[in-house]
């Protein structure tokens, strides 16, 4: 059992800011993306629909597969760790499209952004599952769970509130940096 430290709570909400602030650039970036390259609304709600419906049915999946994996780090630990650099790497890739590199074909964006959405959205279940399975292995106190994944819902927002303020003011940004 193990009390409840703000270290600690910041340690596992790193993952979810990471989530919210990808989360919200990946949405708008492929809807618009889909929405001017000719898919139109249509195309962009099946991506969204088509990865959904999966990853319904891959959930358990993945909670079934956490459950019986022994390692020496536990059995959410590695999945937790692991996911966080994936999902770092992705939110970092995010930021670059095969546009911003000269790269003009819709088509190569657009798939470019759709794996990067699926893998996303994979990988950060993976994350939050094994986090939320996590709590009560953590924190058997009931105080210190909820205190515990208020910080988590926390970040998540926060996440997205960087995300948007970093866009409203991405020109100012881009003067400052040269």
């Amino acid at each position: 059992m193990n009390k409840l430290t703000l270290k600690l709570a910041l340690a596992y909400a790193i993952g979810p800011f990471i989530i919210g602030f990808s989360s919200r650039k990946l949405s708008t970036d492929i809807s618009n993306l889909m929405f001017f390259s000719g898919g139109g609304l249509f195309g962009s709600m099946m991506l969204f629909i088509t990865v959904s419906s999966f990853l319904i049915f891959l959930n358990p999946s993945l909670g079934y597969l956490s459950d019986r994996t022994k390692t020496r780090f536990g059995r959410r630990k590695p999945y937790i760790f692991g996911s966080l650099m994936v999902l770092t790497i992705i939110s970092l890739l995010t930021s670059i499209s095969p546009y911003n590199l000269g790269i003009l074909d819709l088509q190569i964006t657009w798939v470019y952004s759709s794996i990067l959405f699926i893998a996303f959205n994979l990988i950060s279940i993976l994350f939050s599952l094994n986090v939320k399975s996590l709590f009560p292995e953590m924190f058997q106190n009931l105080r210190d769970r909820t205190t515990a994944y208020g910080f988590y819902l926390a970040m998540l927002n926060m996440g997205i509130i960087v995300s948007y303020l970093i866009e409203a003011f991405q020109d100012q940004i881009d003067l400052v940096l040269g």
